[in-house]
């Protein structure tokens, strides 16, 4: 048994990778997870490429609930749900895929339920997408590392209590407060002399700035932070 979990890449459809679509273009059933926000996000761009590359209208698309909440019991019945479901197709001999905005060995919602579906014997083969990342560092056209320049990726949370642990570049993810956060980090850590703010990169509306501002934070975020 065997199914594949593929990166969907940061939201722009151009950027999903050729082995991404033909993949999901050959699954009989496409797993769409997340919370109601980001499964929408996932759903139009599935549907996008489903209309560009001709995906066959047979396929089941099934949507997987991954609630934002911290309550470890109502997470762990979500999980165990979503396993049973995935298996139960995986099992019926149907070509099974979980598509993931990103790059699906990243902060995925798959890494909650890798183990369980291994254990049921199930192999998983990834198909890597375009990370956040890789997407906001060149929308923003910012370099992040030469030669022997060393790179952290930290949580906003885990950033304000560690700070940047001397590294060149910090990359800072699931920032709360909007591009305001640039004010924060500069008056905390002002070894960094560029400071970039980037919001939902190559969706259509992306968000980057180099000072501060009054928008929403958003989940789909980041601050790129270099020493020079």
């Amino acid at each position: 048994m065997m199914m594949h979990v593929v990166g969907l890449g940061p939201g722009d459809p151009d950027y999903v990778t050729v082995k991404a679509i033909e993949t999901l273009r050959n699954s009989d059933v496409i797993f769409v997870p997340g919370s109601s926000s980001d499964r929408s996000l996932s759903r139009r761009l599935i549907s996008d490429l489903a209309a560009r590359h001709g995906f066959p209208s047979h396929q089941d698309i099934i949507d997987l609930e991954f609630p934002m909440t911290r309550d470890r019991d109502l997470n762990q019945r979500a999980w165990r749900s979503n396993v049973s479901s995935i298996a139960d197709a995986v099992s019926s001999g149907k070509k099974v895929s979980y598509a993931v905005l990103g790059n699906p060995t990243f902060y995925s919602t798959f890494s909650n339920i890798l183990d369980s579906i291994r254990g049921m014997g199930i192999e998983i083969r990834f198909v890597a997408g375009v990370s956040s990342l890789d997407a906001c560092s060149s929308v923003a056209g910012m370099n992040l590392a030469k030669g022997d320049e060393s790179i952290a990726i930290l949580t906003y949370t885990d950033f304000m209590k560690r700070g940047s642990l001397n590294f060149d570049t910090v990359i800072v993810i699931k920032v709360p407060s909007g591009s305001s956060a640039i004010r924060e980090a500069r008056h905390r850590f002002p070894e960094f002399s560029v400071s970039v703010y980037a919001r939902r990169c190559t969706m259509a509306d992306q968000l980057i700035m180099d000072r501060p501002g009054d928008d929403a934070g958003d989940y789909f975020s980041m601050l790129i932070l270099r020493r020079n």
